[in-house]
């Protein structure tokens, strides 16, 4: 929960676009539940950020959210396996443009083939990643 402008508690829905974007000084993340989106370079340049837990309510993940988090080391996700192979991960984009097909085969000739990437989460897939992980207070 935060506090509006009108100083109502209201639920955080989402990170907003480059919200902690380099910020080199974070190593670790708990995000909170109800939390269904990460944008577009949240986290980007926390150079320094090693560990992050996810909550099961995120469904998507945008391009480049934790570009140049060179260190990000685990990922905790509350939810399943199969609950995290559904969450909607944009981290590239590969175009290929093919000619006409032969029978027979796949593909008869390549007309043109166009590779476009974007990259921007390669270091969430390097990442260990737990599942249904319950981090408990040390204190």
């Amino acid at each position: 929960m935060a506090v509006n402008e009108y100083g109502r508690m209201v639920p955080v829905i989402a990170i907003a676009r480059n919200a902690f974007s380099g910020n080199e000084s974070i190593t670790d993340i708990i995000l909170p539940s109800g939390i269904s989106r990460l944008s577009s370079g949240a986290f980007a340049g926390c150079s320094s950020l090693r560990n992050i837990t996810i909550p099961k309510s995120v469904k998507m993940i945008k391009k480049e959210t934790f570009a140049g988090c060179i260190n990000l080391e685990n990922v905790y996700y509350e939810g399943t396996r199969d609950e995290w192979n559904v969450v909607e991960i944009v981290h590239d984009r590969h175009e290929i443009e093919f000619g006409p097909l032969i029978q027979g085969t796949p593909v008869h000739t390549v007309l043109a083939e166009r590779n476009v990437n974007i990259p921007g989460n390669e270091a969430l897939f390097s990442a260990n990643i737990h599942f249904r992980c319950r981090l408990e207070d040390a204190g």
